[in-house]
């Protein structure tokens, strides 16, 4: 009998260090427990695409105009999507007197030439030439009978008269753009310079061929071959 109680208290005993050291160790693994945060996946942020800047089309840009105070005003381009109402600045550009510019519009595109007859023989530009009939904003003096410009299509801001000479920035690169006319054999020589005419950079020249003499003022900076 005297080992028996001997043997429950041993047993007792036992028990309750068992359970003392499950609490213990329960205690020690929640104060040793490490916070688990999720892992974010972060989605990059992509770059914006940026297109490239469309290459300047100085043919798109420009045309010849016949310039006439009694009818029909001729705009010969290479640009063949000018729509009604179109703004075109219209340079004129006499002989003796100071250039001038006049605003218009595009009135129609015409299904054939409007040009005058032989006088695109001497155009070597490239592209097909396309035709439209202008609008302009006032009156254009008398004297214009017949007058040569030169037309800038949808001009990027107000054309500039400085010293009889007009000028405007057709690319938008801070260097302005210059016009001149000069006479060659049988016809006109018409340029764009940036820079000034003679000085600067030939970066357009067309020829406006007439069927009788005329006085050659141009040098050969007006006409001869580029390596653009």
């Amino acid at each position: 009998m005297k080992n028996l109680i001997i043997l429950m208290f041993l047993c007792g005993a036992i028990l309750t260090a068992c359970q003392k050291n499950g609490t213990n160790l329960t205690a020690d693994l929640n104060e040793s427990q490490v916070e688990i945060k999720p892992i974010v996946s972060l989605t990059p942020t992509l770059a914006p695409v940026l297109k490239p800047k469309e290459k300047f089309d100085i043919h798109s840009k420009i045309g010849i105009v016949e310039v006439s105070s009694m009818g029909e005003n001729c705009l010969r381009t290479k640009n063949g999507n000018l729509l009604e109402k179109t703004p075109v600045s219209v340079i004129v550009l006499p002989y003796e007197s100071s250039q001038q510019v006049f605003m218009a519009t595009v009135e129609k595109k015409l299904d054939e030439s409007c040009a005058r007859p032989a006088s695109e023989s001497g155009d070597k530009n490239p592209g097909q030439n396309y035709y439209y009939s202008l609008i302009y904003s006032k009156k254009l003096p008398e004297e214009f009978v017949v007058e040569l410009g030169i037309g800038v299509i949808e001009p990027p801001k107000e054309i500039q008269i400085e010293n009889n000479l007009a000028s405007i920035d057709l690319n938008e690169d801070g260097k302005p753009e210059f016009f001149r006319r000069c006479g060659g054999f049988e016809g006109t020589h018409l340029t764009i310079w940036t820079g000034k005419p003679l000085k600067g950079k030939r970066i357009w020249h067309s020829f406006y061929y007439v069927d009788y003499d005329t006085v050659v003022t141009c040098t050969k900076k007006d006409w001869e071959e580029t390596e653009d």
